[in-house]
């Protein structure tokens, strides 16, 4: 009994521009693999794919951004530094978690240390798998009486709170004296020519100290003291 061998002419797939579906990739490779396409027809249709599902990921999580940006509550500067108002990073979290949850976003952060500085970064991530970053650095905050360990914490929180809000462009109200070194404060001279300035104005001297989150003018930061100025002669009372 004899036995007849069938010759088998592998069917090759030319190689020429594809537009795929994105939930059709999947059928699309099958059928050429079955059909004997080459190597390099299949690898560019999966690159195609991936860089499809990569465009559509970083688009989804714009959006979510937005969306987010929207309906992010006001946050306040409702905590207490020394001769300074701030938000903790524990509250902005407390504050922003469910509509970032509904947004599809979470935020992770990533550390590092080289020749002195501290280095932190915040990650954005959506469901979609697509991450925005946000780096900053700063040395080791060694003000006050902190051991080392105080001081790499305490420039690491700070280097959070700031990463998270501007990767996420969340905007803290009042006045921005965080920053502030407590030995720098304004003055005698820049305290008296505040009050000519705030005499000329329609601001009163506790329409001021409310703004800027201070108890008295001697409180105010130097390196605040131009932006100050500015603030009581247009009158800016919000």
């Amino acid at each position: 009994m004899s036995t007849e061998e069938t010759e088998v002419t592998p069917v090759v797939v030319q190689d020429m521009p594809v537009q795929i579906d994105q939930n059709s990739e999947a059928p699309l490779l099958q059928m050429a693999i079955q059909s004997g396409a080459s190597i390099d027809t299949i690898e560019r249709m999966v690159a195609l794919h991936e860089r499809s599902m990569a465009a559509q990921a970083k688009t989804d999580f714009f959006d979510s951004l937005s969306a987010f940006q929207k309906n992010c509550p006001l946050i306040e500067r409702g905590d207490d530094g020394h001769n300074c108002k701030y938000a903790k990073l524990e509250h902005i979290v407390h504050k922003i978690r469910n509509n970032m949850a509904e947004a599809g976003l979470s935020h992770r952060f990533e550390h590092a240390t080289e020749g002195g500085a501290i280095s932190v970064c915040c990650v954005i991530t959506h469901v979609s798998g697509h991450s925005e970053k946000t780096s900053m650095s700063a040395p080791a905050d060694d003000s006050g009486k902190k051991n080392p360990i105080q001081a790499l914490g305490s420039s690491v929180t700070y280097l959070q709170r700031y990463t998270l809000c501007g990767a996420l462009g969340i905007v803290i109200g009042g006045i921005d004296n965080d920053g502030g070194t407590p030995d720098e404060l304004v003055s005698d001279k820049q305290i008296i020519l505040m009050r000519e300035l705030l005499d000329e104005s329609d601001m009163t001297e506790k329409e001021f100290l409310h703004l800027a989150k201070i108890k008295a003018l001697a409180d105010l930061p130097e390196n605040l003291f131009d932006r100050a100025c500015k603030r009581i002669k247009d009158g800016e009372k919000k």
